[in-house]
């Protein structure tokens, strides 16, 4: 007769369970990006590359880099004892997500993106807030650069940082 040991349920620690939710929300979002890039119509014409490419690929690349932190985080933390699920960093995060999509209209992407970032930052536990602010500026910057003089793509801007500096970003 032969015995199989099975071993124990596997217990996260609550913040492993936060972020574990929160890259997973992140992945699928990915995959909703991918699959409404996916409708995108154009003329056909001699190239194969059409105008669904671009967000079906930041959808695709979204979807994986997300799913394997996702992953990651899933192997890297240890079994921890009881402890309840933290639902408060992930729903602050989530919240201030949504704070994020209603001030881009009214201070644009390059002033709600680094703030998004260093609060996210700080709300997951991080607490040197300046270097959160500075790393948030760069990656707005490599971002807005992508899309402005990469891909020819305006970034959200408001009526006042038009009316204060006189020109369009």
């Amino acid at each position: 007769m032969r015995v199989e040991v099975v071993p124990p349920a596997r217990k996260l620690s609550a913040h492993a369970v936060a972020e574990l939710l929160f890259w997973t929300a992140m992945a699928l979002i990915g995959l909703y990006i991918a699959w409404r890039g996916s409708f995108f119509g154009g003329q056909i014409g001699y190239s194969a590359v059409g105008p669904a490419a671009f967000p079906v690929g930041i959808g695709v690349c979204l979807f994986l880099i997300c799913g394997g932190v996702a992953a990651g985080v899933y192997r890297r933390h240890a079994p921890a004892p009881d402890e309840p699920i933290a639902w408060k960093p992930f729903l602050i995060v989530i919240g201030l997500f949504g704070i994020y999509l209603l001030a881009l209209g009214h201070i644009g992407f390059l002033v709600a993106t680094p703030l998004f970032y260093a609060a996210a930052a700080r709300t997951l536990g991080s607490r040197r807030v300046w270097l959160d602010l500075v790393a948030g500026v760069v990656l707005t910057g490599v971002i807005f650069a992508c899309f402005r003089y990469g891909l020819g793509v305006r970034m959200p801007t408001s009526e006042f940082w038009h009316s204060l500096l006189g020109v369009r970003i």
